[in-house]
Order: structure tokens, then sequence, then C-alpha cells
């Protein structure tokens, strides 16, 4: 967002939609008139998924690998960690013979 010091005091507003990575840029005069739409729409370059490599029935080791590289991977190992520490920690206490 920015606005200039001319005259014709300008407003300029660029937008982004992730949906689809479309870049607009929209100006507004003030001189009492409506804004203009887009001065320029960028459609982002459409591309194909990436192939997969191995069978569907087999395993498939790339895909594991890409698991393991995912952002979420590191909370979702810890989340089962803990999950794991639980039920040991009731099996013990169970196994001295606590009642839950």
């Amino acid at each position: 967002m920015a606005v200039t010091g001319d005259a014709l005091p300008t407003l300029v507003v660029a937008t982004f939609r992730p949906t689809d990575h479309a870049v607009a840029v929209w100006t507004y005069r003030d001189a009492g008139g409506k804004p203009q739409g887009p001065a320029a729409v960028s459609a982002a370059p459409r591309t194909a998924p990436p192939a997969r490599a191995g069978s569907r029935s087999g395993f498939n080791l790339l895909g594991w690998v890409a698991w393991f590289a995912r952002p979420e991977t590191p909370y979702l190992v810890l989340g089962l960690a803990a999950l794991g520490v639980i039920v040991l920690a009731a099996f013990a206490y169970l196994r001295r013979g606590g009642q839950l």
C-alpha cells in the first residue's frame, strides 16, 4: 500500500491471491472518481504435479522420504512419542497392581 504526494493524490494497493498466486495492483485517485481495476494481472504458470516414483502396490521409498521432509512431521512424531509414554505409564501402573 502506498500513497503519492502529487497534486492529485493516488492510493496504490497490491493484492495477492494465494489460491492461484495471482498478483494485482489497484489504483485510486482521490478526485471523487471510482477505483480503477487491476493495472496488471499475471496468472501463475500452471505446472503438472510431479510424477510419483515406484508402483502403487509396491514399497515406495521416495514417498516415505517425502513424508519425513514435510514441515509437520516433527510435531506428529513428538505427539506419537508422548502417546507412547502415556500408554507405557498406564501399563506400568496396572502391572504394579494399581487400579484405574
